[in-house]
Parts: structure tokens; sequence; C-alpha cells
């Protein structure tokens, strides 16, 4: 090329290939430092009569202008387009509600409006039940049965039993063959402390003779990969929480109507009514919004929330390879009970609302929508060094893995105590409850619900093995 890149390039030539683009097309200097599309298609107007060599450039005009689009296509950003969830619950829980609205309430869209919040109200209450349960259990029914939190223990196993870190809960070093899962461990201390209650006289003899083996994980490296492909399975429905808060946000604060007719002139309607009505989202009066954020938007935060919490408690208390593996995608269909529900409890005339509601599109009021596209092919776009290599970076899985370490984090500083004698997390002291009642609050918000524990603890950590 004859001539360097430019570190602001404009949307239609981006960079330096469009300097072959004004030999082609005869564009001039001017034309290409400004880079517009609109400037390409002036230039084509007033060319003169067109010549052989000037058609065989044309495929090449034609690559370019795809090739400048392509870029500004990654460069610019999206203007803000906001839709509902079409093929969720939570969608039709908007939707609804606005649509008897803009028709002033008559009596048949009054039910119906009800019918989809009784249906968002059963599905909140079966996932909260399911997720909840299974927080009873980590929480309360497995502290009854004896069982410490797994923490670290066995982890990793590659080191053992040479290292600090190899100390088991039964204060025994673990190592490949003689680790085992809970149920197991349990089992078999069970078998030899009643063989000791049967003959006391040959304590050391059973001591000495058998061996429970000791409680651990078979890899702490594959149970945080499976907490980040949980992480990923989940992550969606983030991202559709934060699209109807953005949604909840930037919709006019006012009684707009979100439906409009269209005059079927001499067609004939039939069956289908609502082909002749145009559904889009629009303004929404403040009490809506107020009503949306907290209940709807809030509850499903809430249970994304909770299944974030049970299913890395659940994974990071998984203690084989194989299960930690088969339930790292197990616990999302949890989220996903909304889809089922539209699907299999709601007729079809409620999902053809949604499949033809319309998007809003965020601008502002002086602005229509060729002029916003406009402005916005003739912005110029920075196309420096800098700029490009914020492209490569991958964000969204920065984002994952931040969002997985925390929750991990969260998972051993709620359980477990750290130790630099070996570099590794133990089991906090565990006591057993005082009763097997578990209620939402405490599944919900446990930081302000704890569970009741008795004041004596059953285990504690036994002293650390260190190596002579």
């Amino acid at each position: 090329m004859s001539s360097t890149c430019e570190n602001h390039a404009s949307y239609s030539m981006v960079c330096c290939w469009m300097t072959s683009l004004q030999e082609s097309s005869k564009l001039t200097g001017e034309e290409v430092i400004s880079g517009t599309y609109s400037s390409i298609r002036s230039a084509e107007e007033v060319r003169s009569e067109p010549s052989s060599e000037e058609d065989d450039t044309e495929e090449e005009l034609n690559r370019q202008r795809a090739a400048a689009f392509m870029v500004g296509h990654f460069h610019v950003p999206k203007s803000r387009h906001h839709a509902l969830e079409k093929e969720s619950l939570y969608g039709a829980v908007i939707l609804i509600p606005q649509i008897g609205r803009s028709c002033g309430w008559p009596c048949a869209l009054m039910f119906v409006t009800v019918r989809v919040y009784l249906l968002f109200c059963v599905n909140f209450f079966l996932q909260s039940i399911l997720l909840g349960e299974i927080d009873r259990e980590q929480n309360v029914l497995d502290l009854f049965a004896g069982q410490m939190w797994l923490c670290d223990f066995g982890a990793p196993l590659e080191d053992c039993p040479s290292s600090p870190s190899c100390t088991g809960p039964g204060g025994t070093q673990v190592d490949g063959p003689r680790l085992y899962d809970f149920r197991s461990w349990s089992t078999r201390n069970f078998v030899k402390d009643s063989l000791k209650k049967i003959f006391p006289d040959r304590e050391s003899e059973i001591d000495e003779e058998i061996d429970p083996g000791e409680y651990g994980a078979e890899s702490r490296m594959c149970r945080w990969i499976a907490c980040f492909i949980f992480m990923l399975s989940i992550q969606e429905e983030l991202i559709l929480i934060w699209r109807m808060a953005c949604l909840l946000y930037e919709v006019p604060t006012e009684s707009a109507t979100w439906i409009h007719f269209r005059d079927p002139r001499d067609d004939l309607v039939g069956d289908n009514w609502l082909e002749y009505v145009d559904v889009s989202v629009a303004g929404m009066p403040l009490r809506w919004k107020i009503i949306n954020g907290l209940f709807i938007l809030g509850g499903k935060f809430m249970l994304w929330k909770l299944t974030a919490e049970v299913g890395i408690t659940f994974l990071m208390e998984t203690q084989t390879i194989s299960d930690c593996i088969v339930n790292s995608v197990a616990l999302a269909f949890v989220l996903h009970m909304d889809e089922l529900i539209l699907s299999t409890l709601t007729s079809g005339k409620i999902t053809s609302c949604l499949e033809k509601c319309k998007e809003y599109i965020a601008a502002t009021t002086d602005t229509t929508a060729t002029e916003a596209w406009q402005s916005r092919i003739e912005k110029p776009i920075d196309n420096s060094c800098r700029a490009n290599l914020t492209l490569g970076v991958p964000w969204e899985l920065l984002f994952s893995i931040l969002l997985c370490a925390w929750f991990i984090n969260r998972y051993y500083s709620r359980h477990c105590d750290w130790t630099w004698d070996g570099w590794w997390y133990y089991s906090k002291p565990i006591s057993v409850p005082t009763s097997t009642s578990f209620t939402p609050w405490q599944a919900f918000f446990p930081s302000l619900f704890p569970v009741a524990s008795q004041s004596t603890t059953y285990w504690t950590m036994p002293p650390i093995w260190h190596a002579d």
C-alpha cells in the first residue's frame, strides 16, 4: 500500500486497503479520508461512462465495501435493542398485563393476566422447593449423618501421603488405596467401632488389623472444572436477567400502548385475529416497573443466585470424578423450568402474542431510525492497535472464570478453614443442627438466617500430620 493506516478510520474505509479502492473507483483523497459509505455511493454516481477497466474493478469494489462493513460489525457497538424472552414464562408475565392495560382491562384479558401470574407463582414455587431441598440436604441432613464438609480432603492426591495436606478427617494420611466416599468410609468406621464394643479386650488388635481408610476427594481440579462448566450452563440466564433489567430501565416511564391496529380492509379476517394487531414493547407506567422489577426480575435473580450457590456447593461436595462430570450439567435444568411451563401449561394464543411482540429500540426522541442509522455508519471508529487488541480479549470467558471463582471462594469461606501448612482447606468444626426444618428464608438468605446448631461440636479437625 502506498499510504499508512489512520488511527481513526471511518465506517466504510476502515484500513489501508481502501487505498486500492481510491485507485480503482477514481475517488479523491478527501473521499478516502472521510471514508463513509455515502461518499462511495456519491462517487459511483458521478463517475464517467463505465469502461471495461471499471467493470473489472466492480467486484473488487463490492469486496472492499463488504470488508469495511464487516470490520465495522466488530468495532461499532450495536444500538440498544430490548426484547422480551419469547420462549420463557417471564416474557409472558411482563407482556400480558401490558396488553391488558393497553386494551383497557377487558374481562377476558384480566383472567388471562391472572392465569400467567398463577403460572409464574407455580414456577417460582417448584424451582425454590427443588433447590431448597437440595440445600437442606447439604446444610442439615448431611450434618445429622455425621458428614463433614469435603473441602480439600485428599486433594491433591498426587502428593499423598507425604504432604501435610493429605491429612484426612480421621486423622490419618490419605492415599489411593485408602480413599473412600463418605458412605463407605462411615460404614467401615461403624464396623470397626462395633467390633470394639463387642470385643473390648481386643481393641488394640482391632486397631492394628482393621483399617477404615479415609474420606477425601478423588480430584480437586476435576471439581473446579465441573464448577466452571456448571457456571457456563447458567450464565445465559444471568445475561437474560441483565437484559430484562435494561428493558425495564430503558423503556419510557409512561402509559404507552403496546398494541396497534392494522386495517384488514377487504381481507377476510378468519380465525387469525392477531394478524391485524401489531404488538411491540413500549412505555410502561412507574407502578408496573416497580411490580416487574421487584417480583419478576427480583424473583428471577434470587432463583439464579440460589441455583449458583446450591450447584457449586453440590459439585464441591461431590467426591468421585465421574459424578462431578455428570452433575456439572444436571442442576441447570431447574432454571429452564419456566420454558417448560410456558410450552406445556399455557395456550398457543399466549405464545403467539410473545412471538409477535416486537423489540424496543432505545433512541433519542429527536432522531428517527433512518437518521440514527446514518449517523452510525458515518461515525468514525477507532482503528488503533489498542482498539483492535481489545477485540481479541475473551471478555465473556474472563467473566465466567471470575464468576465461578467467586462462588467457589464463597463455598470455601463458609464451610472450610485455611492452613498454610500444606496450603489447603479443611472442614470447619461440625455441630448437629437443632432441628431438621429448613425455611425458604434460610435458603435464599443464609447469612441473615443461619441454621441453628447445638453449642457442642461432634467433629473437629484432628492434628495435621507432618513428616519426620
